[in-house]
């Protein structure tokens, strides 16, 4: 497992425990359960949609975005996102930020962050509840030297907006939930989506080593940098490669 998915499932428990543990009366709380709905999305592009660049990270969609004012930050673009992440990095080091609380997870101190405002292009998102990971608490970086991006972003942008990755291009397509959809056509192939606790997933089937199929629902995650994680309690009947390449870049 490798650390960017270790960091996503310590996400997805950290608003369990925030669910659970919680008092109910406090916006950020609020704010974190109801998937941001006290927060407010502007479209202030005069067209039906623009692109934002993205370069490409260990595997991460990098996007530029401004957080509280501060410019030309580094947000991992991240499907699997359920709430969005906040990192203390030499650059998010002097950023603003209304604290609401702190809260241990797992001998981890990270805060909920009320009023943010974050901006992606020509999208505005204001009074958004968002994690804060200090620097020393985050088990990704270790420290300011390897920290390359500065948070992640998923929910709060896709439950809102349409966008279209176009991988070649190396560009995030942002249009407004109205504007008609590209895919249709015998060129794509569109497939449903189920949301479970903000997290978009697909169904999909697995031929097992005794040649029997079993359907599994699969994460869709623009922020994993392999192609495709099992669960090993899941996989227990799939049978794997014993020959392997590995490459170099």
């Amino acid at each position: 497992m490798t650390k960017h998915y270790w960091v996503t499932a310590k996400l997805i428990a950290l608003v369990t425990v925030i669910l659970l543990t919680a008092g109910c009366s406090a916006k950020g709380i609020i704010n974190l359960q109801s998937g941001n709905a006290l927060a407010s999305q502007t479209w202030l592009s005069e067209e039906e949609s623009f692109t934002v660049p993205f370069v490409w990270h260990d595997g991460h969609i990098i996007i530029e975005v401004a957080v509280n004012d501060t410019e030309s930050l580094r947000f991992a673009f991240d499907s699997a996102a359920s709430a969005t992440l906040f990192f203390e990095t030499h650059r998010t080091k002097n950023v603003p930020l209304n604290v609401e609380r702190q809260i241990d997870l797992q001998g981890r101190q990270v805060d909920v962050v009320n009023d943010g405002v974050i901006k992606v292009g020509d999208i505005e998102l204001t009074e958004l509840t968002f994690i804060h990971v200090p620097i020393e608490q985050n088990p990704l970086f270790s420290d300011y030297d390897t920290a390359y991006f500065d948070g992640a972003i998923g929910y709060d942008l896709l439950n809102h907006f349409n966008i279209t990755v176009l991988y070649a291009e190396q560009l995030l397509r942002f249009s407004e939930k109205t504007t008609k959809s590209e895919f249709s056509g015998n060129n794509w192939v569109t497939l449903p989506l189920s949301v479970h606790g903000r997290i978009p997933y697909i169904d999909a089937t697995m031929k097992n080593k005794n040649g029997t199929k079993t359907n599994y629902a699969f994460v869709v995650d623009t922020g994993a940098p392999d192609s495709i994680y099992l669960n090993e309690k899941l996989a227990a009947d799939i049978a794997f490669p014993t020959k392997y390449f590995e490459t170099k870049t």
